[in-house]
């Protein structure tokens, strides 16, 4: 995040977690509060955006719907907004792209069709250097099935594989072209 806001020549509108989790944490329950404080504040001195953390939790669908309407007005009031998240919500476990969560890809559909162009950036460490690679903007079309799951499925999978592109290889995770027997998981 801080990279990419320091050499991207404007100012960009962050979402971020609202706290961390630590599901098979002791004190898992007290770390999600300590950091979900922490990031109320940091949001606030710094205007971010915070979503509920991911994955999706059923107790905090509301939250969920609340903070994506605040996004969306946030957008609307400032119609050239830059909007920095990052789709898949997190790091999975194996330190690969992973299939973002259900509704990410619709949210996108959304953001593309106020007016917003997405810029996919691959990020990682290669060499003992952050590498960041930048790459074409994406306009989201409607994709040819109007089903809210396959809107959702697509928009998730046109950008993660844009994504998937900027990055090496052994990082592409499901959406490594190359290998069939993990691209057949999502694709």
């Amino acid at each position: 995040m801080l990279a990419a806001a320091a050499i991207i020549p404007t100012e960009i509108h962050w979402v971020m977690a609202a706290a961390w989790t630590f599901p098979d944490h002791p004190f898992g329950r007290l770390l999600e509060s300590f950091s979900r404080v922490i990031f109320r504040r940091i949001a606030q001195v710094y205007n971010l955006s915070l979503m509920p953390p991911m994955p999706p939790r059923p107790w905090e669908i509301e939250a969920r719907a609340k903070a994506v309407r605040s996004i969306l007005t946030y957008v609307q009031k400032n119609p050239k907004a830059a909007l920095g998240l990052a789709p898949e919500g997190g790091d999975s476990p194996s330190g690969v792209l992973d299939i973002p969560a259900p509704g990410v890809g619709r949210f996108l559909l959304h953001l593309s069709h106020k007016g917003l162009m997405i810029y996919p950036l691959g990020i990682y460490e290669s060499g003992g250097a952050l590498t960041l690679n930048f790459g074409k903007p994406l306009s989201l079309e409607d994709p040819a099935e109007n089903v809210p799951e396959s809107r959702d499925r697509w928009g998730s999978q046109v950008v993660m594989q844009a994504i998937a592109e900027l990055l090496p290889k052994h990082l592409q995770g499901v959406f490594n072209r190359t290998n069939p027997a993990i691209r057949s998981q999502w694709i």
